[in-house]
């Protein structure tokens, strides 16, 4: 998996590095977790975007994160650590002079493992552990980004994971370097 993930990077970096721009950025995300409930997290992320030709753009994006979900009663408490790797089409929309943010959809790959995992009766309690899991999913997301300044920009993500049916929604803000 890792290897094809590889392979995506080299083909889409052009032969001229100054075509691409990086930024580095972190965030909140909130969600729902199938079986689980709500979900609250952080997540860290790098993000390499195409320079725009005609009003639209790819971008590379890479990201890290953990989330929990509240501990319900009858319900399962668990926390969890996820790592993205999508590829997105981005175009800009400009609703006015000022404001002109990127619009965008994508797919990738989600990595997600699964913590602490305890089975909670009706008055509270853990009355059941399980071990740690792993599965790795299809990701579909869609985004729209609006730079800030020069250096800054904002994004709102919102993403789903099958067969986990991990759905966010995060809000980014990111720090582009070059």
């Amino acid at each position: 998996m890792m290897r094809a993930l590889w392979w995506l990077a080299i083909l889409a970096v052009p032969g001229t590095a100054a075509a691409w721009q990086l930024a580095l950025g972190g965030g909140l995300a909130a969600g729902v977790l199938r079986g689980s409930g709500a979900v609250t997290g952080w997540d860290v992320g790098m993000q390499w975007s195409r320079r725009p030709v005609v009003a639209t753009r790819w971008v590379i994006d890479l990201t890290v994160g953990q989330f929990a979900n509240t501990k319900v009663a009858n319900g399962v408490a668990e926390r969890g650590r996820i790592m993205t790797a999508t590829y997105e089409w981005e175009r800009r929309v400009p609703i006015s002079y000022d404001l002109r943010p990127w619009w965008g959809v994508g797919g990738g790959v989600a990595h997600i493992r699964y913590d602490d995992r305890e089975r909670i009766n009706a008055q509270g309690y853990a009355v059941e552990f399980y071990g740690a899991t792993s599965e790795t999913d299809a990701t579909v997301q869609t985004a729209v980004g609006l730079r800030l300044s020069r250096s800054w920009s904002v994004a709102l993500v919102a993403a789903t994971d099958w067969p986990a049916h991990l759905s966010t929604i995060t809000l980014t803000l990111f720090w582009r370097l070059l």
